[in-house]
């Protein structure tokens, strides 16, 4: 059964969901980023989704 984890958010949880193609993380000082647990880098950071980059394997 698929199920978004979003569908336990209820409107007044404090947590905003967005979508997006490219996102620009700016910060007043520069800080480390991290994705998956590597170093990415620091901000400002600009991470891009890359279209049919993830294949996954699941049982029939």
């Amino acid at each position: 059964m698929k199920r978004s984890w979003t569908e336990n958010l209820s409107f007044d949880s404090g947590v905003t969901y967005l979508q997006a193609v490219t996102l620009t993380i700016e910060t007043k000082r520069p800080l480390d980023v991290d994705m998956d647990g590597e170093n990415y880098g620091q901000t400002p950071a600009r991470i891009k989704v890359l279209a049919h980059h993830l294949s996954v394997l699941t049982p029939n």
